[in-house]
């Protein structure tokens, strides 16, 4: 969901498999606001059994990677390059890899960015 100043991800019933990945800090305890959060989504369809998504396709799987911290601009914003990819390894279960960038524009007097998420592992779905 786009508003004019932030874009919100939202999960809903369907016929997609979205995948999300979350990485937080929980920071110094004495140090006031400098806990991270970053956050990856991104669906594919639901029979896939391996995939690799890159700059051809990441609107086609709506792709996202959210920064959240005390650091300026934050929120989702569209992966632009990089790339994901995927191996299905049992019921519901995936073997993935990603390195992301999103490229934010500069607006007004915000200057352009660009944030990354790094990581591989096993998914599976929350209990």
């Amino acid at each position: 969901n786009e508003t004019e100043n932030e874009t919100f991800i939202e999960v809903i019933d369907g016929d997609m498999l979205v995948f999300e990945y979350r990485y937080s800090t929980e920071g110094a305890p004495e140090i006031a606001d400098d806990e991270l959060t970053e956050v990856v989504y991104f669906e594919i369809d639901k029979n896939t059994e391996d995939f690799s998504l890159n700059e051809a396709n990441f609107e086609a799987s709506t792709a996202y990677l959210g920064k959240f911290c005390f650091c300026g601009r934050t929120g989702f914003f569209e992966i632009t390059s990089g790339e994901i990819n995927g191996e299905k390894t049992g019921e519901l279960q995936w073997r993935i890899s990603l390195d992301v960038q999103a490229f934010i524009e500069a607006e007004d007097n915000i200057p352009e960015v660009t944030f990354e998420a790094s990581a591989s592992g096993n998914f599976r779905p929350k209990n």
